[in-house]
């Protein structure tokens, strides 16, 4: 499992012990329909962020597993 960090607005808000606990608390927390695990795959992966609210979502994880998964995500992509 991978720890997955929720930062809002560049503060941590959460850590987490891997991506469903993340979604599942994300959804909680922003009041959001959705668990947005894309969104938070994108960020710890490929630096992307999540603007919900009037906030800034952004999610880190170890560079290590991090870099292993987006090799994974970009040869499907192809």
């Amino acid at each position: 499992m991978v720890s997955i960090t929720i930062l809002k607005n560049g503060e941590v808000i959460q850590e987490c012990s891997n991506i469903q606990e993340a979604g599942r608390w994300l959804k909680d927390y922003t009041g959001d329909k959705y668990h947005r695990f894309a969104k938070i795959e994108n960020g710890y992966c490929y630096g992307d962020s999540w603007d919900f609210n009037g906030a800034r979502y952004t999610f880190k994880a170890d560079d290590k597993y991090s870099n292993a998964r987006r090799k994974q995500l970009d040869k499907k992509r192809k």
